[in-house]
């Protein structure tokens, strides 16, 4: 059986954000939970990522994420991506993650909002 991991992304409103900047992070929040049961019921195991550091770039934040769990296929999605997935779109991108390595699916050639990328412990 193939380990797909699920990375969720979110980054907290900043210390003293204004209400429409704390009301959007508890959107995202919120949103990120959602993704992260759809996620598990689509068979993958999912994290959320918070505590992103500033002095490190957010490629560096991926490949050290990612070399950490070692998993067969990876999915990276923010926290505010994919509010419309269906229970169909998450098990398409857990089986492309889980698939044969070199593949990847997008939801978008040109800005992806999410990724899955098949054989990623390479």
């Amino acid at each position: 059986m193939t380990r797909v991991n699920v990375i969720i992304f979110y980054r907290h409103a900043a210390p003293g954000a204004g209400p429409l900047e704390t009301a959007f992070a508890t959107i995202r929040w919120q949103n990120a939970n959602r993704q992260a049961i759809g996620f598990l019921r689509a068979g993958a195991e999912v994290g959320i990522l918070d505590d992103l550091d500033n002095d490190n770039s957010f490629g560096q934040h991926v490949r050290e994420t990612v070399e950490a769990l070692a998993p067969d296929g990876v999915i990276l999605l923010g926290s505010g991506s994919i509010p419309l997935a269906t229970a169909a779109d998450r098990r398409a991108f857990v089986a492309t993650a889980g698939g044969p390595p070199g593949r990847a699916l997008a939801n978008s050639r040109y800005s992806a909002d999410i990724v899955a990328v098949a054989g990623a412990a390479r």
